[in-house]
């Protein structure tokens, strides 16, 4: 429930009781804003599942207070527990107040200093002033009882805390008391948004400081919002890899997000994630340490499973109250004699964990946790859907509030000027953020005409951006209305777009020297390493002008120093695939014949090439190859090779084996793209003797996919022990990426949840008769690129039936752009996002088809919708050769692929 209380319901309510604040208004410290509202806006908890948001005066700043303007408010997993009416909190004797301002994961600055407050930083003693800012500490303590004299402030016998028993962050501006509520100034440069994640870091730092860990111990982290994701970045930042990482979470989103931080392998943690663990970790058979952050208890129970004899379980989640965990209470004292620890807040003051929270805040790492931890920026009157995503949502890691009027503020040194900020001319603006590599992302907001082509913009821009030396990556956001700061859209009329770009190290350096400073980097970065006239040109043009705008670029720069081929980007730093590709299975066709193909794809400008060992061409396109690299035509560099492991291969003995055999048979020495062919597992014909006639055993061919009548024999190879030997092949530097192909949601999902690097790649059956959105959307969002074979349907083969290009749709649309119905399929697919493989061995037909890089951009959302209707989920490959019907060993396997 969230209701809008009116002013002159709250003008009824004395102020002090209002607040709780019992405030008097007092001369304040000179220099003191002048511009501070009459009216706020707060949100007040009046119960489980009732708050409000109300309309109430600004609170007067007392002699020993200070006001704070709030700039970012986190919304905690206790937040949410909160809301939903936790024993814990509403029960007897819980935390909460009736109509407290709920939130302490808060960044603010300093609006006004009571003369008396004691105004200095509470690590470093320095005074504040108005306009730095700052984050408080959510205990607040007495400071004269048994435990705060003793340094242990945060179990002060009169406790309280922000967002609970005080009033808190989940308004325009509120009140503290230091020293019982303490501030800590951030480190200048230190976004807002940012700086609200030091209280949960402090809340990770102390826990890792009680597990007192040793190099070359293995910590589990259970639970991965951003308490569990703070506890995998310190023990990255105090160990730099001397201790093993294992995130565990139910959700892949959330154990992506860990390994980015630099987890080693993602589990989720039920009896099979403790096998896992078990596995591991062989000898010992188990992890040193658990860090339990979830407060669920089931994982209270898993993780004592999960933890070897003598190991130490550090307890860090609010449990709600809700049925106790039921574990052997023998396995912590006579089976494992195990260490049980607890953790609570950010720990003391004198330990400097807050310090060390905004430092790691402010360096990379920080930077990379906040990107991927902060999922949802709301306003205050989206309080309750907040919590709603905190407590429940799957793409939820960190919900973060923003009170109206609060910008995005960084901190700094000086105090600001409170004067109007000047009115910045139409064109780039940028925000550039050092990180820890030294690799920089900037973002360029580009004012367009109204009317203008957003597409085609955006096709021109990243086209444009992709030739510049020194820049290692573009992405686009998605485009959105400008609004003023009071909500209402500007005089300045249109769209802005964004784009963010990566810089490499080496351009950075050779602009600015080893250590640029932040200065350079914010106000020069556009002017030494990007030719702003080429990018405010575009809003001049007309869009069908826009197009052109790349290739003007490109003929002003050294053919060497650039990639024309448009690619996807891969995760991974520097992995590019072309959105244009070529297939190699042949479909009846001999070696020779391929070969002679390849040769005229790599004269027609393809640098894409799709193998795989089952497609039995391997060593006569690696002659093509190698006939082209050595004559100079081509560089292995500019070439980008994927091939596949095929279904009898998938022993982890094997998927070595197989990768290196076909490294040699192309004489190559590493695969851009390594993939699993099939995600089911055939027995191999050395496994299989007298397996009768039926098998067809004694050769690599046996393992085809079944005529009527036939059956194989299934490997019992589980899909993680084949992917773990994947893994490998990425580590020992014979695949730059490894991915899947044919695999369908569920059974990426079970990969997701379990795998140490994720898949780069799903490579299915995809064409307008077969659009597969549901898939497509999944690979998109879990960053993993899809991949189209026979994008084209299978025109001209034998009982294919329809074809996709006699569409009259697609015929139509093709006709519109004087092209061909193949050009106007491909390009469909490239402006859905997916990369394309389509196979010719036409020297006509290669040209062509290239056509479609550029036709991808012109495609209206008209004959984008036309397309997408003619999905009637016909499939070419047909993969009912494993449905229900066959009978085991594929009734399970052949429903998990037609879901």
């Amino acid at each position: 429930m969230l209701s809008l209380v009116s002013r002159r319901l709250c003008s009824r309510v004395p102020q002090g009781v209002r607040f709780g604040w019992r405030c008097r208004p007092r001369e304040l410290r000179a220099g003191i804003s002048t511009t501070l509202p009459s009216k706020i806006e707060i949100v007040k908890a009046m119960g489980p599942h009732k708050y409000e948001l109300q309309w109430s005066p600004l609170p007067e700043c007392g002699d020993s207070q200070i006001l704070l303007r709030v700039l970012a408010c986190g919304v905690c997993g206790s937040d949410a527990k909160m809301y939903k009416g936790s024993d814990f909190y509403w029960g007897p004797g819980g935390r909460a107040r009736v109509g407290v301002v709920p939130g302490h994961e808060i960044s603010a600055q300093i609006a006004a200093i009571g003369p008396r407050a004691a105004a200095t930083d509470a690590s470093t003693g320095v005074a504040l002033q108005v306009g730095q800012m700052v984050v408080p500490e959510q205990a607040s303590a007495c400071g004269t009882c048994w435990y705060c004299q003793r340094g242990s402030r945060h179990k002060c016998d009169s406790l309280h805390l922000l967002g609970q028993g005080r009033d808190g962050g989940m308004a325009q501006y509120m009140l503290v008391d230091p020293p019982h509520t303490p501030l800590h100034l951030c480190p200048p440069g230190l976004p807002a948004e940012r700086a609200a994640l030091a209280e949960p870091l402090a809340c990770s730092l102390h826990g890792v400081d009680r597990a007192q860990l040793r190099d070359g111990d293995v910590a589990v982290v259970a639970g991965l919002g951003v308490i569990g994701l703070g506890v995998v970045l310190s023990l990255q930042q105090q160990f730099r890899g001397r201790v093993r990482v294992i995130a565990a979470d139910p959700l892949p989103q959330r154990v992506a997000a860990a390994r980015e931080l630099g987890a080693e392998h993602g589990v989720v943690l039920d009896e099979r994630g403790v096998q896992q663990i078990t596995t591991l970790t062989p000898g010992q058979r188990g992890a040193d340490v658990y860090f339990e952050c979830s407060g669920h208890p089931a994982s209270l129970v898993n993780g004592v499973a999960a933890l070897r004899k003598m190991g130490t379980l550090v307890h860090l989640g609010i449990w709600d109250g809700g049925a106790a965990p039921a574990f052997n209470w023998n396995a912590v004292s006579a089976l494992k004699e195990l260490t049980v620890l607890g953790s609570s807040l950010g720990g003391c003051t004198d330990q400097r964990v807050w310090p060390r929270a905004l430092a790691f805040l402010a360096s990379g790492g920080g930077a990379t946790l906040a990107r991927v931890a902060i999922t949802h920026r709301l306003p205050l009157a989206k309080v309750v859907e907040a919590h709603a995503l905190t407590g429940g949502a799957s793409d939820s890691i960190k919900v973060v509030l923003q009170p109206a009027g609060a910008a995005q503020v960084i901190a700094s040194p000086q105090a600001p000027t409170h004067e109007p900020p000047a009115r910045r001319p139409v064109g780039p603006a940028v925000v550039v953020e050092p990180s820890a590599d030294r690799r920089v992302e900037h973002v360029v907001l580009l004012q367009m005409k109204p009317g203008a082509c957003e597409r085609t913009l955006e096709a021109a821009l990243r086209s444009y951006y992709t030739l510049i030396p020194g820049i290692q990556s573009v992405s686009f956001g998605p485009i959105f209305v400008v609004k003023g700061p009071a909500g209402e859209p500007e005089k300045l009329e249109g769209f802005t777009h964004m784009a963010r770009i990566r810089f490499t190290s080496e351009a950075l350096m050779e602009a600015f020297g080893p250590h640029p400073s932040h200065a350079d980097l914010r106000d020069n970065v556009v002017d030494k390493l990007v030719d702003k006239k080429i990018v405010l040109d575009a809003f001049d043009r007309s869009p069908a002008a826009l197009a052109a705008l790349a290739g003007h670029a490109a003929a002003r720069l050294p053919r060497q120093e650039f990639a024309v081929e448009p690619c996807a980007e891969l995760p991974g730093a520097g992995i590019h695939m072309p959105w244009l590709g070529f297939g190699t299975w042949g479909g009846g066709e001999d070696a020779g014949t391929m070969a002679t193909a390849v040769r005229a794809a790599l004269a027609a400008g393809y640098r894409h090439f799709d193998l795989a060992e089952k497609y039995g061409n391997l060593e006569a396109i690696g002659r093509v190859f190698g006939e082209a690299i050595e004559r100079g035509d081509v560089r292995r560099e500019e070439l980008f090779i994927t091939s596949k492991v095929w279904n009898t291969n998938h022993s982890p003995v094997r998927v070595r084996q197989a990768c290196e055999a076909a490294l040699k048979q192309l004489n190559l020495t590493y695969f851009d793209a390594f993939l699993v062919h099939w995600p089911l597992p055939f027995a191999h014909a050395e496994d299989t003797a007298g397996a009768g006639p039926a098998l067809r055993p004694g050769s690599i061919e046996f393992g085809d996919f079944p005529n009527s009548g036939e059956e194989l024999a299934l490997a019992r190879v589980p899909v993680m022990e084949t992917w773990a030997a994947m893994e490998e092949l990425v580590v020992n530097g014979l695949t730059r990426s490894i991915g899947v192909s044919n695999f369908t949601v569920p059974l990426l999902i079970d990969l997701l949840t379990q795998c140490s690097i994720p898949p780069a790649v799903n490579q299915v059956e995809l064409h307008p008769f077969l659009s597969q959105p549901g898939l497509v959307e999944f690979c998109q969002r879990a960053g993993i690129q899809p991949v189209a074979y026979s994008p084209l349907g299978r025109p001209g083969q034998h009982g294919a039936g329809a074809s996709v290009l006699e569409s009259p749709v697609l015929r139509e649309v093709a006709l519109n752009h004087a092209v061909s119905p193949a050009v106007a399929a491909l390009a469909w697919a490239i402006r859905r996002g997916v990369v394309v493989i389509p196979k010719s061995s036409s020297p006509e037909r290669l040209s062509d088809n290239r056509a479609a890089l550029t036709v991808s951009q012109r495609l209206s959302a008209v004959e984008m919708g036309r397309i997408d209707m003619m999905n009637c989920e016909r499939r070419y490959v047909n993969l009912r050769l494993f449905g229900p019907e066959r009978g085991p060993p594929f009734r399970q396997f052949g429903a998990s692929l037609l879901e």
